[in-house]
């Protein structure tokens, strides 16, 4: 799917900067959570900004209000990547029409309903001003001028009037891509903060499997199936007899999302290495992280995935799921300075808000992170239980 958005959310305060992660949108449910726990933002109540840093619709970043619902903010990035070319100029005029009569930002609410009222939608590709309008307007006979006039008179004609007229009256806007003019209303198909989850997805693991590979030229043509794990041993069989395939040879695998974003690509990478016939494996993998989840152990999880090494195995994330018990996190510990003020709370020290205001505190706090061997992640900071360096 197109990238249309690249955003950074972050949370403000006493955690500070340090809490700002980036992504793309649209985003799968899981990329999604997954950054809203590196920024820290852990439920709904908490004050967090969300700024758009670039987007394919470049008119689009400064109309978004900082405050807006990274959830609805992503519906709509799902939205604007489904339009075609021709509902995308549509949109592009909408949103200039509505900056011009109420004003920026633009609220995300309204903006999703733009993508629902093309029906009533109108571009002249011709037209880029107010003299090409009138002019296009006069030879399709859509202008209010008498009927059958002397040739001559047309040369006569104040077009840049004629389509200015039009122009007021209608409520049209040109985009660099002609004109647009709405005539019907914005539809209210889409309520406020209808595109917040009310609950995380069941699955842990998302697969998708179409007839033929993912690299051929006519790959939308597929028609994809989803499975969702864990699930039984034959959940694998029944896709691919509902996609018609006579063998898992005749498909293509991947992952489409995954509760810990850093495996998605690992699991896609061992699907294309087995073709598909590592069906088992991976639903283990699905089976321990449901587990790790339900016991709230998931972000320490998480965090060890970001600490290891590049060249992870499938088995290798498999074998560390049963290892989470020996890893603890602090996730209130976002960076050095962060970790060094939490070490020296532990002792009753005389102004130490003096302190901390004339020490030194990052060189500190990295000090002490080598020194233990721990791993500061965008999650938290990671230790172990035994007292061994993270990485041993």
């Amino acid at each position: 799917m197109n990238k249309i958005f690249e955003v950074e959310i972050g949370r403000p305060g006493s955690i500070g900067a340090m809490t700002a992660t980036s992504l793309s949108l649209p985003a799968t449910p899981f990329v999604l959570a997954d950054a809203l726990a590196k920024a820290h933002i852990t439920d709904e109540r908490i004050i967090y900004s969300t700024e758009v840093l670039d987007s394919n619709c470049s008119y689009l970043p400064s109309l978004i209000a900082a405050s807006a619902n990274i959830y609805e903010l992503n519906h709509l990035a799902k939205r604007l990547a489904a339009l075609t070319e021709w509902e995308l100029d549509c949109f592009e005029g909408l949103v200039r029409m509505e900056a011009d009569k109420n004003g920026t930002p633009i609220p995300l609410e309204r903006l999703i309903n733009f993508t629902n009222s093309f029906e009533n939608c109108q571009i002249v590709y011709e037209a880029h001003n107010d003299e090409s309008l009138g002019k296009f307007y006069v030879d399709n006979n859509m202008a209010d001028i008498p009927d059958n006039l002397p040739e001559a008179v047309y040369e006569l004609l104040d077009y840049e009037a004629i389509g200015r007229k039009a122009r007021i009256a209608e409520g049209g806007v040109f985009t660099d891509k002609g004109y647009v003019v709405l005539n019907g209303d914005i539809s209210l198909a889409y309520r406020e903060r209808s595109a917040v989850p009310l609950e995380k997805p069941s699955y842990t693991i998302e697969l998708e499997v179409c007839k033929g590979s993912f690299e051929d030229g006519d790959y939308d043509k597929h028609r994809s199936e989803f499975p969702l794990l864990p699930a039984d041993d034959g959940a694998i069989n029944r896709v691919l007899v509902q996609l018609g395939a006579e063998s898992p040879e005749d498909c293509s695998y991947r992952a489409a999302d995954c509760i810990v974003p850093k495996l998605t690509e690992l699991v896609s990478d061992f699907l294309y290495a087995s073709d598909g016939d590592c069906y088992g494996l991976i639903n283990e993998l699905a089976v321990q992280l449901k587990k790790l989840d339900e016991s709230g152990k998931l972000s320490v999880y998480c965090a060890m995935m970001e600490a290891a090494p590049d060249d992870l195995t499938l088995e290798d994330a498999i074998d560390l799921t049963n290892q989470v018990e020996w890893f603890r996190l602090l996730p209130d510990v976002s960076s050095p300075s962060d970790y060094a003020k939490r070490q020296l709370n532990l002792y009753q020290i005389e102004c130490a808000d003096t302190l901390f205001r004339n020490s030194n505190l990052y060189d500190y706090g990295q000090t002490l992170i080598k020194e233990k061997g721990l791993c500061l992640t965008e999650y938290g900071l990671l230790d172990t239980m035994s007292g061994q360096p993270v990485q041993e």
